[in-house]
């Protein structure tokens, strides 16, 4: 029985970790491009009366999320779900790192949807505890042959989390010009 719930288990991290992001992606596009393009016109109207026009960057994001190391030597289900909540924790991070460097008025903008962020992380997690319950505790080794599944599935969950905030820092980078 523990070996047929498994992939689906698997199907499930993947599926949540996947829908965070593209939920997450298309908030912040949405939200970003009206809020960046109302704050690049305050910006460049300060600009134009101001007599220095300095060029602002972000930051690059200091976060660090897991490496394919760490992703390969879970062992077991409260190795995933560890794994996991890092992935959620470091994603939220960033999104933080972000916010604090733009300028009031894109802070007003996203931190609502920083908000539904981590409220929805919080229930993805949530739910991979409860699904996970029914295969164990936590010492619970992963089968070998379901391993590999979970594993991918953490690293396309973490490439795209990061893809997801590299292309929030190009849509907010507007809003310092």
């Amino acid at each position: 029985m523990k070996k047929k719930l498994f992939p689906i288990l698997v199907g499930l991290l993947t599926v949540t970790a996947l829908t965070a992001c593209s939920t997450n992606k298309a908030t912040e596009s949405d939200s970003s491009s009206s809020s960046m393009t109302a704050e690049s016109s305050k910006v460049e109207e300060s600009t134009s009366t101001s007599s220095s026009s300095e060029a602002k960057t972000l930051k690059e994001s200091t976060i660090v999320y897991l490496s394919d190391q760490e992703i390969d030597a879970i062992q077991t289900l409260g190795d995933v779900k560890t794994a996991f909540k890092s992935l959620s924790d470091a994603y939220v991070a960033d999104f933080d790192e972000l916010i604090a460097q733009l300028p009031e008025s894109g802070k007003n903008a996203l931190v609502p949807f920083r908000e539904q962020l981590t409220q929805m992380m919080d229930k993805q997690q949530e739910t991979i505890a409860t699904q996970f319950a029914s295969l164990g505790d936590d010492s619970t080794q992963i089968p070998a042959e379901g391993r590999e599944s979970m594993t991918t599935a953490l690293k396309t969950a973490r490439d795209q989390l990061k893809q997801a905030m590299a292309t929030a820092r190009e849509q907010a980078q507007s809003m310092l010009k």
